[in-house]
């Protein structure tokens, strides 16, 4: 899916977090952007990723697409 950015709703010591427009199906997102991109946040981004993933509770955000680096060497995830 491809999203439109439509504003930063926050910001912190490891990443932004923009809500976002899906250009599919015109649904809202968040999608939380590493910034501060170093071996340890790397690693705790990714435990972030596996252990929401493995949730399911009505009450808890579904991780709709991730990137952990590779190309492009972006890390994202889109709840």
């Amino acid at each position: 899916m491809k999203y439109v950015v439509k504003r930063q709703i926050s910001s912190g010591s490891f990443g932004t977090i923009f809500e976002v427009q899906s250009e599919d199906d015109g649904r809202i997102y968040a999608l939380k952007e590493l910034t501060n991109i170093d071996t340890l946040t790397k690693q705790r981004f990714e435990r972030e990723i596996i252990a929401l993933s493995k949730l399911d509770h009505p009450n808890i955000v579904k991780i709709i697409q991730w990137n952990i680096g590779g190309d492009p060497q972006i890390f994202f995830l889109i709840t």
